[in-house]
């Protein structure tokens, strides 16, 4: 299995994939489909453009042998600008559980030192025991924290890490 990341993909194409991403998430926030049906991501909530127009934005294509798998977003935080984030990311149920989602992280952090954050719901067990071992395995020392904070109204744990160079 080849994983790959294509830096700076089509908007349109993370803008589709990230409707797979929402209905997914639906499970943990109750969130309901749009009046057309569809999980069409509300851009005054997300700030999806951004990661075409801000500096330090950056959109990743996860591939798997050529193949869309998934997409990974990363930016400053927005209150702390020194600190690194996982804005979004998200693997296709397809390619879960296959170490597809461990290496497009090990990939995106490596040559990316410094304090990173990764916000989860609580409530999402899947992605909770995903990120602490992920987190656990490539942290400096293999050292992480976690808080519980607010994020645009919605509780989160924050996950706190940093990268070695």
């Amino acid at each position: 299995m080849n994983i790959t990341l294509q830096a700076n993909p089509s908007y349109d194409i993370i803008r589709t994939l990230f409707q797979y991403y929402l209905y997914d998430m639906s499970e943990y926030t109750g969130w309901p489909p749009n009046e057309h049906g569809s999980y069409d991501p509300d851009e005054s909530v997300l700030d999806l453009k951004d990661y075409w127009t801000q500096p330090d934005h950056e959109a990743f294509l996860i591939l798997v042998d050529g193949e869309m798998a998934g997409f990974c977003l990363i930016r400053p935080y927005p209150f702390a600008p020194n600190l690194n984030e996982i804005g979004q990311f998200y693997v296709l149920r397809k390619f879960k559980r296959q170490g597809v989602g461990e290496a497009a992280f090990q990939k995106i952090v490596k040559n990316r030192p410094g304090d990173w954050l990764t916000r989860i719901l609580p409530n999402n067990d899947g992605a909770k025991a995903f990120w602490f071992r992920v987190i656990e395995a490539h942290a400096d020392h293999h050292h992480y924290s976690v808080s519980t904070e607010l994020y645009r109204d919605i509780e989160m744990l924050f996950v706190w890490y940093r990268i070695a160079g």
